[in-house]
């Protein structure tokens, strides 16, 4: 009994392994235009008057295209002030 248990363990393994290997790896699709720039959450800063500074940054979904968005309505922080220094030529 203990052998065949065995023998379904070894062949449950085999199969898993070559399935692992006869997959092919997909690698991630590159774009060289025409993606959108996502914000990114890069963390935070505790300040000494107890309040928080948030820092972002972000990230350019295009291999090629280095897309310039001005400030204005897709380029902008809220509330208060929309800018606040943050790019527009987007590397």
């Amino acid at each position: 009994m203990r052998g065949q248990i065995r023998i379904v363990r070894a062949v449950a393994a085999a199969v898993l392994l070559a399935a692992a290997i006869g997959s092919p790896a997909s690698a991630q699709e590159r774009w060289n235009r025409g993606q959108n720039v996502q914000p990114v959450f890069e963390g935070w800063e505790r300040n000494d008057d107890g309040s928080f500074t948030m820092v972002f940054g972000y990230l350019n979904r295009n291999y090629q295209e280095q897309p310039i968005i001005p400030v204005g309505p897709n380029n902008f922080f809220e509330p208060g002030p929309a800018d606040r220094g943050q790019p527009t030529h987007f590397y």
